[in-house]
């Protein structure tokens, strides 16, 4: 089980608002964006692309609060429920009787609503795997100060690509772009600010979360996949 089945909801949530506010951008927006005024929404906004549930593990718990996720798909990839170390889990799979699956588009829309000690809001992170891009949407507050963006990262695409077995299938999903690797951005440095060092600071609040994967194979086939899931600190 890759560790980001666990965490990625969480860091990219708090990364992407840790990355915001820097002083070095000091009316705190990105691209387009003067003078913004801090979101006080703090729900998921994007709807399920699918709401087969095929997986609804326990919740994990761990010093400090839990992490709850329920996985939902259609097509030829699903999610098994699995169990080590008396701890439950989705891992990704293909259905039975489909050996191999060839991705030449995809999408992802990974939506967070953040309503945490030190940040408040939401952010919505919209993957063109087809065309390398990224799209980060950011509108709320971070340690008191205004954290709103609209961006895009470009990178080489990852696809086509044939899914074989759960790692593929999880180095898919995961994609996120290699920095060494961009080709170009359009987000203020202030969206790359290191702050790394403020997300490990104590925290109380919830962080909701839903990722919606749309993959097309080689025939045209759609392949749905919905997590969604929440995050909570004591």
């Amino acid at each position: 089980m890759k560790k980001s089945l666990i965490l990625t909801s969480l860091l990219v949530g708090a990364i992407s608002f840790s990355g915001c506010g820097s002083d070095s951008d000091s009316d705190g927006g990105g691209k387009d964006n003067p003078a913004p005024t801090p979101g006080n929404n703090t729900a998921v906004t994007v709807t399920p692309v699918t709401t087969k549930v095929v997986c609804d593990p326990d919740a994990i718990t761990f010093e400090g609060g839990s992490y709850d996720v329920k996985y939902a798909a259609e097509g030829d990839v699903t999610v098994v429920c699995q169990e080590a170390g008396g701890m439950k889990y989705g891992e990704y799979q293909l259905v039975a009787g489909v050996q191999t699956l060839t991705i030449v588009d995809a999408t992802k829309v990974e939506n967070f609503a953040i309503d945490l000690t030190t940040a408040k809001g939401t952010a919505t992170d919209t993957y063109d795997y087809k065309a390398g891009t990224i799209n980060h949407k950011i509108n709320g507050t971070f340690e008191g100060q205004v954290a709103k963006y609209d961006c895009t990262e470009t990178y080489p695409s990852p696809l086509p690509t044939t899914l074989t077995d759960t790692t593929s299938i999880e180095d898919l999903l995961d994609w996120y772009g290699d920095s060494n690797n961009r080709i170009s951005s359009d987000c203020p440095q202030s969206y790359y600010s290191d702050f790394e060092g403020d997300t490990e600071q104590a925290n109380k609040g919830t962080v909701e979360f839903i990722e919606n994967y749309t993959l097309t194979d080689n025939n045209g086939k759609k392949h749905l996949i919905t997590n969604t899931g929440e995050m909570i600190f004591k």
